[in-house]
């Protein structure tokens, strides 16, 4: 509709202003809006779209040159882990609910070490295989 149609059609009382009713008492404010608050039809619907919304990232293959040049750090921090050596770690962290996962960047004491992870002073795990860059501090 436009606005003149508009305007032709309450032309008569667009200008009155507003009396109010005689019968009923004036809603209050917080009344009137819970008339307007959306309805929820479907609980977990707006989750569920801002899950499937939200990025993840694929893990990166790792060229051969690199692999050996983390595993060299890895078993120089094995020869030195009774220093407990601060490390500055990127890793990645694989998504519970999605396919992929996030890269993580982590500046940490390591406190032990297995064939297998590096065990962080806060508890941390990570496994070897998802460490994709790492300097020792």
């Amino acid at each position: 509709m436009n606005l003149n149609l508009y305007k032709q059609c309450y032309e008569d009382i667009i200008y009155f202003d507003y009396q109010g009713s005689q019968k009923h008492a004036h809603m209050s404010l917080s009344d009137r809006a819970a008339q307007f608050s959306p309805f929820a039809a479907l609980n977990g619907h707006e989750a569920a779209i801002l899950e499937t919304a939200r990025l993840t990232e694929e893990k990166i293959l790792l060229a051969e040159e690199r692999k050996a040049c983390i595993n060299e750090k890895l078993c120089f921090l094995k020869k030195d882990i009774q220093a407990k050596p601060f490390v500055n770690l990127t890793y990645f962290q694989k998504d519970e609910r999605k396919e992929g996962g996030a890269y993580i960047n982590k500046t940490e004491r390591i406190i032990k070490m297995n064939e297998q992870t590096l065990i962080f002073d806060d508890q941390t795990k990570i496994f070897f295989n998802d460490i994709i860059d790492i300097e020792i501090l």
